[in-house]
């Protein structure tokens, strides 16, 4: 290296070291503080932000720069001032050292929402003093009214204006009482309601008085307590109510639900009123059959009612099982019940497939209708009554007219098109062919009973014929053990038949005709009676009295055999001779119902019909829980026809025949299961000792067969007995204490004697003092008493009559102890018969009953006891003394 080259940069490292010297003096020189080792960094940024200070010289500004500092801080004491540092609004400094206080800051409560504010109303209910929202309690909120709602029935709504969310809540309680600790929660529905948003809430409401309340926060389980907050909700509540209408619950509250059933003749007749009608009410029904000649009050007809909850069973369709029915109506066309305890209930009646049918909600005015209270709308059969009343009264009311216009299926032969009715498999109008659903003959025949085969689901057997007693009946069912067939032929025309079939079944009668009798009666069809030809068998082509188109030969209701005794509705129960039958029987033209109740379940097979020349007649069977096992349609075959009617039903406790006019009944076949011997059919049989066709006691046949005698421990008063059993010669309470006598007859004369004595005591004389007292309740006369005494062979050697003391008498009793005895007798008593009572204690033969409160009464060294001997004069008291 040249040395030229060398001294260069030798004066190069001198001049720079000369210059930071020069730089620390002139930075002390400048006021700036520098280090134990002179100026450094820390002169540069003292608040340590990255920045060096604005105010310093070049040879510093230099020297921070090389160190790496931005320049410009225009206070370096601040670590939050310093170029581009952020505002800091409201400290009235210049932070980002642009030479501008505050630039760009909102101006909390100048009336303007600036950036980093959420309100312009600071200090205020809902605005802080930074203008921000304040942090409200739902509560608070409430109260300030920008969280708001209202209850309406089951139903709420909240409207939440408020800047944050809520929980609400609707609870609907239960009130027993009006003490908060007896309501109890029924149901309840909860929400989140966000900020700026409203919602809905819904609740079931109970049947009873109750308590509403929409609120803040969770819903409470339980009001008991005794404090307002938190059991209670108080001035926690945005809305509530209470509803005191329908009775504290758990109350009982009963209303009469009355209905009445109108039948027209016109469908022009019906009232019309499923667009809009008036409140039905107790002077509605009577009012329209008034005002209208061709509707009238219809006897028998049923209706149901269910909670509010049931749903519609149909329209048109009969009794539901779910459903209550009450009925059926009178012949004021009228019938009631008492319901308890709904505040609401949907209520129908039972609908007859003979009569028009409803059209539904929405339908034609060419309709059944059925209306109740203020429910007058709609052609449905399913009106509602709400908020019912304890002791109230509601009114429902059903029209309708008979369904005539002729169908397939009715059952007559009444359209050009129809070669049979009804539809059926095997049809005698079809010569053994089915009809089909057309009312059509089938061209080839179908399975039939008899044809050998069992090839139907009604066919149980088939033996090739159509006969009964074979063990398969002429309908193809096996035949009963016990087969039963009630024909009626034992009993008198004009008989009025109730239980006289009571070994297995009663007969009941509802007549259509007002005011004419409900009575079943016993028709002679050999000898027509009443006017009434059209009842006799057989027909006259047969040889008999019965007149009438529908029995004649060849048609389907041929009247060809004799029916003698048959059962119709009684059209008068006239008497004039007073020999317990009616005069004159004929039935009743407007027909009505039979009612055959079955002792047991039975299986009806057949019956045979007589004389139906209307339609709507039908045979209904019930089950044990009176339900409808099925129902067999009566069809119109004319005047005088005769028509079998086949059942086959199983376990059948009750049976209805309904006529809608003239009409017979005979033949009725059923099947009994064997059972034990019925007590009071008059027939001894099994274990029965007796029958004597009742069911009564004390008539010397017990109501359970058994043979009632004296000493049964029964009392037979219908016998002439006045005790049981005999206890002669002791006393029975059956007779006052008198004895019961081997006749079952009361003794005659005193009952058992009430006898007692006093304390007794020998004196130092070994003189006996002792007072007895001999009473009876009932005797009609009196003697004198006999006092006796006896030694020990019970000889009498002293006796005493009378009222009078006793003597002192000295008696040689096994050692000769005199003894006096000063008694007094309160009572006497006579008695008829010769019995012994013994009273006393001690040996065979006199002493076996204790009167006295020791074993053996003891007087000193001397024991007393007793023996009373009634005798035909008196009473004896014997005393004897106990060695």
């Amino acid at each position: 290296m040249k040395k030229g080259f060398k001294f260069s940069l030798f004066a190069i490292f001198i001049c720079l070291v000369l210059l930071f010297s020069s730089a620390s003096v002139l930075a002390e020189d400048a006021g700036i503080q520098c280090g134990g080792g002179g100026c450094g960094e820390s002169s540069c940024d003292q608040d340590g932000d990255g920045y060096s200070p604005g105010n310093l010289g070049w040879y510093m500004a230099w020297y921070c720069d090389w160190s790496g500092y931005e320049p410009g801080d225009c206070d370096d004491e601040d670590g939050y001032t310093y170029p581009g540092a952020p505002e800091q609004c409201g400290n009235d400094e210049d932070d980002d050292c642009d030479g501008q206080v505050d630039e760009n800051c909102a101006v909390c409560g100048n009336g303007i929402v600036e950036p980093g504010e959420e309100c312009e109303t600071p200090n205020t209910d809902t605005c802080d003093a930074t203008c921000n929202y304040k942090d409200l309690s739902c509560v608070e909120a409430k109260d300030l009214g920008i969280l708001t709602g209202s209850i309406s029935g089951g139903n709420a709504q909240v409207v939440n204006d408020a800047f944050q969310s809520y929980e609400i809540s609707l609870a609907v309680y239960e009130k027993y009482d009006e003490t908060y600790k007896n309501q109890v929660l029924f149901d309840s529905d909860t929400k989140i309601v966000s900020a700026g948003d409203s919602s809905s809430f819904s609740v079931d409401l109970p049947d009873c008085n109750y308590q509403i309340d929409l609120v803040c926060g969770e819903v409470l389980e339980s009001l008991d307590c005794d404090i307002a907050d938190p059991c209670r909700y108080d001035h926690k509540k945005i809305d509530w109510e209470h509803n005191n209408d329908h009775g504290y619950c758990g109350a009982p509250k009963e209303f009469t639900l009355i209905a009445h059933k109108i039948v027209c003749e016109e469908e022009s007749d019906l009232p019309n009123w499923g667009d809009g009608g008036p409140e039905i009410s107790s002077t509605t029904a009577e009012d329209y059959v008034d005002s209208h000649p061709g509707c009238d009050f219809e006897q028998g007809w049923d209706f149901q009612y269910a909670p509010q909850s049931a749903s519609n069973p149909g329209d048109n369709t009969g009794e539901s099982s779910s459903w209550t029915t009450f009925g059926p109506t009178d012949s004021s066309g009228m019938t009631s019940t008492t319901v308890s305890d709904m505040n609401s209930l949907w209520v129908r009646e039972v609908w007859e497939n003979e009569y028009l049918s409803f059209s539904g909600v929405g339908g034609s005015d060419i309709s059944a209708e059925f209306y109740c209270y203020i429910d007058t709308l709609n052609y449905d059969n399913y009106d509602k009554i709400t908020n019912t009343e304890n002791g109230g009264m509601y009114y429902c009311i059903g029209f309708n007219v008979l369904e005539e216009e002729p169908y397939c299926g009715d059952g007559i032969i009444n359209q050009p098109s129809e070669e049979c009715d009804p539809p059926s498999g095997s049809s005698t109008q079809c010569g053994g062919f089915s009809c089909l659903s057309d009312c059509t003959c089938e061209e080839e025949p179908d399975p039939y009973c008899g044809d050998g085969i069992v090839n139907q689901p009604s066919e149980e057997c088939d033996d090739n014929n159509n006969q009964d007693g074979d063990g398969c009946s002429s309908i193809c069912l096996v035949e009963c053990e016990n087969e039963v067939l009630i024909s009626f032929n034992d009993l008198l025309a004009g008989t009025v038949v109730d239980d006289e079939y009571s070994a297995y079944m009663t007969v009941a009668a509802e007549n259509n005709k007002a005011g004419h009798p409900d009575k079943a009666i016993i028709f002679d069809s050999d000898n027509p009676t009443g006017g009434d030809p059209d009842l006799g068998t057989p027909n006259q082509d047969f040889g008999g009295p019965g007149i009438g188109e529908g029995g004649e030969s060849g048609e389907p209701g041929q009247n060809d055999q004799y029916l003698h005794n048959v059962l119709i509705i009684a059209e008068d129960d006239i008497d004039n001779d007073n020999d317990g039958l009616v005069d004159d029987p004929d039935d009743e033209s407007r027909g009505g119902k039979l009612y055959f109740n079955f002792n047991q379940d039975v299986d009806v097979e057949t019956l045979k019909i007589l004389d139906i020349e209307d339609n709507n007649g039908h045979v209904k069977v019930y089950d044990s829980s009176d339900n409808i096992i099925d129902t067999v349609n009566l069809q119109n075959l004319g005047d005088n026809s005769l028509q079998d009617i086949i059942v086959n039903s199983d376990d059948v406790r009750k049976m209805t025949i309904k006529f809608a006019g003239s009409g017979a009944v005979d033949d009725i076949k059923i099947c009994a299961d064997p059972e034990e011997p019925v007590c009071g059919d008059g027939i001894v049989e099994g274990s029965e000792e007796c029958d004597d066709n009742n069911n009564q006691d004390g008539d010397g046949c017990s109501s359970e067969c058994i043979v009632e005698y004296c000493g049964d421990s029964i009392v037979q008063a219908g016998l002439g007995e006045e005790c049981d059993p005999p206890t002669y010669p002791g006393a029975s309470s059956q007779c006052g204490g008198f004895s019961c006598l081997s006749d079952c007859t009361c003794e005659e004369g005193c009952p058992d004697m009430d006898i007692s004595y006093a304390d007794a005591d020998l004196d130092q004389n070994n003189s006996l003092n002792a007072e007895w007292t001999v009473g009876t309740n009932d005797c009609d006369t009196t003697t004198e008493m006999y006092i006796f005494v006896v030694d020990d062979n019970s000889e009498v050697i002293g006796q005493w009559n009378g009222t009078a003391s006793l003597e002192e008498a000295s008696i040689d009793l096994s050692g000769e102890v005199p003894i006096s005895f000063p008694l007094s007798v309160l009572y006497y008593l006579y008695c008829e018969d010769y019995t012994e009572c013994v009273i006393g204690v001690g040996e065979e033969p006199y002493y076996t009953t204790q009167i006295s409160n020791n074993a053996v009464p003891e007087f000193s060294t001397i024991g007393i006891v007793l023996t009373v001997l009634i005798a035909g004069l008196g009473i004896a008291l014997i005393i004897k003394k106990r060695t």
